[in-house]
């Protein structure tokens, strides 16, 4: 297969052509072409901005699909202010499916409580806060501490308010939160078939066991988690893989094993037209489970691959007792600090957050609930206003980001202004006749990080490591 300037993925390798050529028949012809296209790419923009999508970025709505949006090619639009400002998401679109569907077969309800269980980089986290809303919870949770880092940060960027960030293994929830969460969302770990065109290094990893080893690491991650949902709830179940093993047939085991698990099919006619339907395995029939390929639709989508499957609950799973340990929310508590906070929060804001700080882990934060989970397991729990120093509080870029709208003192930009270009190099910069103080830089209305206002000075807070060079 020839390739184009912008495909540079190794040769397939022969046994994941010749399954392919298998699942596929007379539409295989189609998928190696479309393995031939260059990848989409794709971004979601932040609700919290309010304003719709940020204007002359190279972009096309995608149907359907609420804030997605068709990126063209720009490998430089991580650098943009707006992306800093965590206007928006870059996330390659089929990756979107998943949550989209069942956001639009209701079954993400706003106001619910939902665990992304296998989260980073963090964009169905992004999707799952933004469809729960200021009134819901989400826990997002990874288990690789450096990939917890990177979730992290970019729910920082994004502002998320209602996220708590944990770094621990699935049966956590199982243990401590059983029947707590109303939505359980597993990407699961997989063979990464689906990403051969875009990440040529996925190709490198696999072999013809990767798709068998894969399925039983899925099976205990489910059976791990699954007691953490509650009677009713919902069971969203991706991977970007091809392999019957990692899909259907882990989505037939999980019927057999957990007969309480009812298959909810897809229904909306945008998220069918993207889609192919799934395989017909035992117990689940063709079409009960979405797939997507470059070639699904005609190629009118074009994503990478994509598949899952939605599940609702019909009674409890029987899970362990409650852990009786003390959870986050209940960490020790300082007056003086919390007094501290209250008073920054005082001096700072236009008004109050609806929830009330708290210490944790030596922090001043403003959690979204006190979750019962041991403080060892939670990474971020909510956002970080600051910690104490020396009799102050030093603010935390997480607080910014999250609240920047709300301050007293803000330094507002367009994208292109010399002055925010030498902000997020890590200048001091102007502040005008803004009184001293703790204040924002935003660009076009989002913030992007905190500056320390003294005599029309502002000095840069921003962090050092996602400062332009």
């Amino acid at each position: 297969m020839e390739r184009n300037e912008y495909n540079r993925i190794p040769e397939l390798p022969g046994a994941f052509l010749s399954r392919m050529r298998d699942l596929l028949g007379e539409r295989f012809a189609a998928f190696l072409s479309a393995m031939d296209e260059p990848p989409v790419r794709g971004m979601r923009v932040n609700p919290a901005c309010g304003a719709g999508a940020p204007e002359g970025l190279p972009i096309r709505p995608i149907p359907g699909i609420d804030g997605g949006f068709f990126l063209e090619l720009d490998e430089r639009i991580g650098r943009h202010p707006l992306h800093h400002a965590g206007a928006f998401y870059l996330q390659e679109p089929a990756a979107m499916l998943p949550v989209a569907a069942a956001v639009r077969e209701g079954l993400i309800p706003r106001g619910a409580r939902a665990l992304d269980l296998c989260a980073a980089p963090g964009g169905k986290t992004f999707q799952i806060a933004s469809a729960v809303g200021e009134d819901g919870l989400l826990v997002s949770n990874e288990i690789v501490p450096s990939r917890c880092a990177v979730l992290a940060g970019n729910v920082e960027r994004l502002g998320l308010r209602r996220v708590i960030v944990a770094n621990t293994e699935p049966r956590a929830f199982g243990e401590y939160l059983p029947g707590y969460f109303d939505v359980l969302v597993v990407d699961a770990p997989c063979s990464g078939e689906g990403m051969f065109r875009k990440t040529p290094e996925a190709v490198k990893e696999w072999n013809p066991a990767s798709p068998a080893s894969c399925a039983a690491r899925q099976r205990a991650i489910l059976s791990a988690a699954l007691p953490s949902l509650k009677e009713g709830g919902t069971l969203v179940y991706s991977t970007c893989t091809y392999s019957p093993e990692e899909n259907e047939e882990t989505v037939s085991w999980l019927l057999r094993e957990y007969p309480v698990l009812s298959l909810i099919p897809v229904t909306d006619e945008t998220i069918l037209s993207y889609t192919d339907p799934g395989l017909e395995a035992p117990g689940v029939p063709a079409g009960a489970t979405r797939r997507h390929y470059p070639h699904s639709g005609g190629g009118l989508f074009g994503g990478e691959g994509q598949f899952f499957a939605l599940f609702r609950l019909t009674a409890p799973i029987g899970g362990a007792a409650p852990k009786t340990k003390k959870g986050g929310g209940e960490a020790k508590q300082t007056r003086d600090a919390l007094a501290l906070g209250a008073a920054f929060l005082s001096e700072t804001l236009t008004r109050l957050p609806a929830v009330a700080p708290t210490v944790f882990k030596d922090k001043i934060v403003l959690s979204p609930a006190p979750l019962p989970l041991p403080a060892n397991l939670i990474y971020a729990n909510g956002v970080t206003v600051g910690e104490i120093r020396s009799g102050r509080l030093a603010p935390h870029h997480a607080f910014f980001s999250a609240y920047g709208r709300d301050f007293i003192r803000k330094l507002d930009f367009p994208a292109d202004d010399p002055t925010l270009a030498a902000y997020l190099h890590g200048d001091v910069i102007p502040a005008r006749d803004l009184f001293d103080g703790w204040g924002v830089v935003l660009c076009l209305g989002t913030p992007i990080g905190g500056v320390r206002i003294t005599g029309g000075v502002a000095k840069n807070h921003y962090p050092k490591g996602l400062r332009r060079q």
